[in-house]
């Protein structure tokens, strides 16, 4: 009886496998073109995209309640479009 649970574990692992290597991401991927630019109507624009900003630690200065940061710790992380 140990014998058919363990080759019926063995045949179930096999069978889920080769799903997973069948069925698995690479029949999902897709194929993603862009228009081509030279179509009536479109052009190309150099643009820079912000993707990210990150500011320094506030500070506390003069009277209660006014609070600054330094502009010399601000991070900004741009991705060029071209």
């Amino acid at each position: 009886m140990f014998s058919v649970r363990v080759f019926l574990s063995v045949l179930l692992s096999a069978a889920l496998v080769a799903a997973a290597i069948a069925y698995g991401p690479t029949a999902a991927w897709a194929e993603h073109k862009c228009d081509p630019v030279t179509d009536a109507g479109w052009s190309v624009v150099p643009a820079e995209e912000t993707i990210g900003q990150v500011d320094g630690t506030p500070f506390q200065e003069g009277a209660s309640g006014n609070w600054f940061i330094d502009p010399r710790h601000h991070r900004a992380a741009v991705l060029p479009l071209l």
